[in-house]
């Protein structure tokens, strides 16, 4: 868990210990709560993103919603890196309701 305010080291931190789980989950998905933090900056954005690109193979199929306060413009409105992707939210039941939609899913097979 991070609290705010937090740097991109303890991001970092917190993400690390998702890498160190050998095979995520399939669907892992991860909830960032930034309500009661500041809009960060475009260097931490920046860093957040490389992040997820210099592990997007481990990061596949995963989603992260961050939450965010209506009175912070989203830092990162729909992000995909790879087969990842980053959402930002105001409401917890909508982040909630993307997390585990199925959205990015293909068709099922008719025939299977």
């Amino acid at each position: 868990m991070v609290t705010d305010p937090y740097g991109f080291a303890d991001f970092e931190d917190a993400m690390r210990a998702i890498l160190d789980i050998p095979v995520l989950p399939r669907r892992f998905r991860i909830l960032i709560d930034r309500r009661t933090a500041a809009r960060p900056t475009s260097g931490f954005v920046t860093s957040v993103v490389n992040f997820f690109r210099a592990h997007e193979a481990h990061f596949a199929d995963t989603r992260a919603a961050a939450l965010v306060s209506k009175s912070v413009p989203p830092f990162l409105p729909d992000l995909r890196v790879g087969r990842f992707r980053i959402r930002a939210f105001e409401e917890p039941a909508e982040a909630e309701q993307w997390l585990y939609s199925d959205a990015d899913r293909p068709p099922a097979d008719p025939r299977t």
